[in-house]
């Protein structure tokens, strides 16, 4: 489970004073990994890997994507097969990626 649905739960018992603890920690959780997805995309943009993007955009958009399937998955984990679900959503991704002028 995502660390930010930690420190929301945790928030609803404290009220206003811990969402704004909360949004200061989740700031920083995510940082890394989206840092590390920029670099990885980066690398595959200057490999002509990938058509030319904004690497940071979509490290956001994959995390975006992991973060609401997650959610979703645990609002109704019968209707959301997570490995179904999580497989597909990033193929369809990084076909959308895909430099199709190399080659």
């Amino acid at each position: 489970m995502p660390i930010s649905y930690h420190y929301a739960g945790e928030c609803q018992y404290d009220g206003i004073k811990s969402w704004h603890a909360f949004a200061g920690n989740y700031q920083v959780y995510p940082v890394d990994y989206r840092d590390l997805l920029a670099a990885l995309i980066q690398r595959g943009v200057e490999r002509d890997e990938f058509r030319p993007v904004d690497a940071q955009s979509v490290a956001i958009t994959i995390a975006s994507l992991y973060e609401g399937l997650v959610l979703l998955w645990m609002v109704d984990p019968q209707a959301v097969q997570w490995e179904n679900a999580s497989e597909k959503s990033l193929n369809f991704l990084l076909e959308g990626l895909q430099n199709h002028q190399v080659g």
